[in-house]
């Protein structure tokens, strides 16, 4: 794991060489999550571990749960026209949001073994006549485009978050 703290080290030193690449906080948190993405894609069994392992601090939250990620996160936030309260319930929102997808998405690309009974099992088809007629549609890859969803609407709540504080 110490190789997947390393490679979040080095995303944020390529971040912070290059402080002019987000224009705004909502084009910053999209950036980030899509870095993270590509740190989770990359070493997915490594990820899950980081994502499940005790944060820095109470409060903090995994996968940004080292001091300077949270730091970052929140300075973006209220730089951006958060007060205190609504950067840090867009901090929760946007951590949540972003390592349920993350984490999701390493698990299925972790590889290993199907289970006896899974989808595609020839002993377990007819037990369980829906799974095996919606079995192909959802294994079907549309993660990018869920997280973008999902991230999409996370900034939306985050933009409703600071307008009302």
């Amino acid at each position: 794991m110490d190789d997947l703290h390393h490679l979040l080290d080095r995303l944020r030193a390529e971040r912070r060489a290059d402080p002019g690449a987000a224009r705004c906080w909502q084009d910053h948190l999209q950036r980030l999550a899509h870095d993270l993405r590509r740190v989770a894609l990359a070493r997915p069994e490594a990820f899950a571990a980081l994502a499940t392992a005790p944060a820095a601090a109470p409060g903090l939250r995994p996968p940004l749960g080292d001091v300077d990620w949270v730091e970052e996160v929140l300075v973006v936030l209220v730089d951006g026209g958060f007060d205190d309260a609504a950067a840090v319930a867009a901090y929760r929102a946007f951590v949540t949001c972003v390592l349920g997808h993350l984490l999701l998405e390493a698990s299925l690309h972790a590889g290993g073994p199907d289970s006896p009974g899974a989808p595609g099992d020839p002993a377990a088809r007819g037990r369980r006549p829906v799974l095996d007629r919606l079995g192909a549609s959802l294994a079907e890859d549309h993660e990018a485009d869920e997280v973008d969803d999902a991230l999409e609407a996370v900034l939306a709540r985050m933009e409703a978050l600071r307008a009302e504080h």
